[in-house]
């Protein structure tokens, strides 16, 4: 664990990759992406940032974290609780309107 956050790291050949887990947090408190965009930024230029979503929300609420989370500058989207879902349409949904893989 580094800067209070979960932390993992791999070595892959001669690059290294760092996974970093951070807690759920309520995208509706810009105070909350402002404090995450800070240890973001401390890690180092070279971050790749996946925004990591419930299968199981709304699509409303998902378009909306994709939104709050915009400053952090996603990649892509991955889906998780996809057992959790009888319509998951709206993963596809999200992914094709925001242009995130």
């Amino acid at each position: 664990e580094e800067r209070g956050i979960p932390f993992f790291e791999e070595k892959m050949g001669s690059s290294d990759i760092h996974f970093i887990d951070t807690e759920g947090c309520n995208f509706y408190q810009p105070n909350r992406i402002d404090e995450l965009g800070k240890v973001l930024a401390e890690v180092g230029d070279t971050i790749e940032v996946v925004l990591t979503l419930s299968a199981s929300a709304k699509e409303v609420d998902l378009y909306g974290a994709v939104h709050q989370f915009s400053p952090l500058c996603p990649s892509s989207l991955i889906f998780t609780k996809l057992d959790e879902t009888l319509a998951p349409g709206a993963l596809i949904n999200v992914s094709v309107k925001t242009d995130l893989p």
